[in-house]
């Protein structure tokens, strides 16, 4: 079991390329062609995002994204996304990437509930720093970031 770290994540702009559907391959094929052209979104940082966004039809769209300042002109192919201040619960996921959906799972489904904490609608996202050494990396870390606020369920 993981106790999330809560912070408060101030407001941020990320530049990166969209995926909205299985129409536009797969979120590893869109890493693929993103990262080559990290340098043209003038990232601010070495750290990337994997923004999680829901869509109105029940979809999502998923952006491998970088930091940017807000000021930073849209390369060609890519989209710009200002992501609000939120208050997030931080879990670690450690090892291969194809892992991740189970490590959501489990900050859904254990995690969050235990900590006395509830999921809430926002912009969720994956940050990748120095510590991600690959998609395939047993010891690769990304941290997840899960909008949430505190279960004010059990007082009363």
């Amino acid at each position: 079991m993981q106790t999330p770290t809560l912070v408060t994540h101030p407001a941020f702009r990320v530049i990166g390329m969209a995926w909205t559907s299985p129409a536009d391959g797969t979120i590893p094929e869109l890493w693929q062609r993103f990262v080559p052209r990290i340098a043209e979104a003038q990232p601010l940082g070495d750290a990337s995002y994997g923004i999680c966004q829901a869509q109105a039809d029940g979809q999502f769209r998923y952006i491998a994204a970088v930091a940017v300042a807000a000021d930073t002109a849209v390369p060609d192919g890519m989209v710009a996304l200002d992501v609000p201040e939120q208050d997030y619960a931080i879990v670690e996921h450690r090892g291969p990437v194809r892992g991740l959906p189970d490590t959501f799972r489990a900050a859904y489904t254990e995690w969050l509930p235990e900590a006395g904490l509830a999921a809430v609608a926002g912009i969720e996202f994956e940050y990748m720093d120095a510590r991600f050494l690959g998609p395939e990396h047993a010891d690769s870390v990304v941290e997840l970031y899960i909008p949430v606020s505190a279960d004010d369920s059990d007082e009363g």
